[in-house]
């Protein structure tokens, strides 16, 4: 997949931004602040633009935590509403691509409401239960709602969003999904997301190897080690004198390389965006 052009009309603080001639590797340039992360956001946009639930979710890469936006400080609305600019009364974000030779646009509106609605009582003290209970009990409620449209391509579709709205946790592949992967500075940090390079052939293992030798040359190799305590998996290095190596105890280069690794072999066929390259990198 290859993105040709990106036309921004407005998303968050962009308006009127134009990217052509684009090719298989972009840099993106620019003073801190002059909306760069913006850009490849926007981008971001594009894996599943007709699904409001990826579309919330795809808004939230900044946080900490965007595995389960119910424990995150700011609710699915807030994160919405992060995608318009803030001074707009009438909400609106306007964009398209060029992906494959194919013109691919995404657009949203609506405005603000304070609307009465009956919201479960754990709920409003800010209990999430895993399953919903029939005679879980109500009470009503004044709440912001969002209310508007969403437009992929030539299709459109109602959004009602309001402050107690619960997206599916995982992001569920909508029939338009493209793989766009977002890496961002800090991803190697939590040392969890690694494990499809674990999954990788021959060929692809010795690449990584390789890489991770030019930080140590005797670096063997990286595999899962069962964890009889938890019932989980290490993620481990094999080292040459030092054995087994917890990857977490291992510095941040050996992190970012298989970071950067489990990223790209997610985006095959797609888009890898990397914000910061030169820090996280």
């Amino acid at each position: 997949m290859r993105m040709d052009f990106l036309e921004i009309e407005q998303f968050r603080g962009i308006r009127g931004l134009e990217l052509k001639q684009l090719g298989d590797v972009n840099l993106l340039l620019g003073d801190n602040d002059s909306g760069k992360t913006n850009v490849l956001e926007a981008i971001k946009m594009f894996e599943a633009p007709d699904d409001i639930d990826a579309i919330i979710r795809n808004a939230s890469t900044r946080t900490p935590s965007i595995r389960s936006i119910a424990r995150d400080n700011y609710t699915p609305l807030e994160y919405l509403l992060s995608i318009f600019p803030f001074a707009q009364r009438y909400k609106q974000v306007m964009m398209s691509a060029g992906i494959d030779g194919e013109i691919c646009k995404f657009a949203i509106e609506g405005e603000l409401a304070h609307i009465l609605r009956p919201v479960p009582e754990q709920e409003v003290r800010g209990i999430y239960p895993r399953e919903k209970r029939m005679n879980m009990l109500l009470t009503e409620q004044e709440v912001l709602a969002f209310h508007g449209k969403l437009y992929s391509n030539e299709e459109s579709s109602p959004v009602e969003i309001d402050e107690f709205y619960r997206p599916q946790i995982f992001l569920r592949r909508a029939q338009s999904f493209l793989p766009i992967v977002y890496m961002s500075p800090g991803e190697h940090l939590p040392v969890r997301n690694n494990f499809s390079i674990y999954r990788t052939s021959k060929v692809q293992e010795g690449e990584i190897v390789k890489l991770l030798q030019l930080i140590d040359p005797e670096i063997e190799g990286y595999k899962l080690l069962p964890n009889s305590t938890t019932g989980s998996s290490n993620q481990t290095i094999e080292h040459k004198r030092f054995g087994n190596v917890p990857l977490y105890a291992c510095g941040d280069g050996m992190k970012k390389v298989l970071s950067l690794a489990a990223n790209i072999m997610e985006a095959k066929g797609g888009i890898l965006l990397i914000d910061e390259i030169e820090t996280s990198l």
